[in-house]
């Protein structure tokens, strides 16, 4: 009896286990803010990584701090975070964490975001 609950609990564990690995696609936005005359800028970079079977794969193009996701009708282009982290959710990507990171002495707000 006890070598049937025993293994039942390693095969319940190895489960959550691998179900815990499992999981959905994975984007990450990386904003720069810049004090000028004019006010506040800020440059975006948006990372869907290389995999070849992320939805975004090949539609993000990132230039001079807009980013820009083509679509099957049109190119969106956005140049803040407002409306580029909008789309995302619109898209079933959920925010997952916002930190600092400091990349070659410049530092980025990060958000991490999930598609399920």
């Amino acid at each position: 009896m006890k070598t049937f609950f025993l293994s039942l609990f390693c095969f319940l564990l190895f489960s959550f286990s691998v179900a815990a690995q499992t999981q959905g696609e994975v984007v990450i936005l990386r904003v720069e803010y810049a004090k000028k005359s004019s006010g506040i800028e800020h440059r975006m970079q948006l990372d869907a990584g290389i995999s070849t079977q992320h939805s975004l794969s090949g539609k993000v193009i990132n230039e001079k701090g807009v980013v820009r996701i083509k679509t099957d009708e049109k190119t969106e282009s956005f140049t803040n975070e407002v409306d580029l982290l909008s789309y995302l959710q619109k898209n079933g990507f959920r925010l997952l964490q916002v930190f600092n990171q400091t990349i070659m002495g410049e530092t980025y707000l990060v958000y991490l975001l999930e598609r399920p």
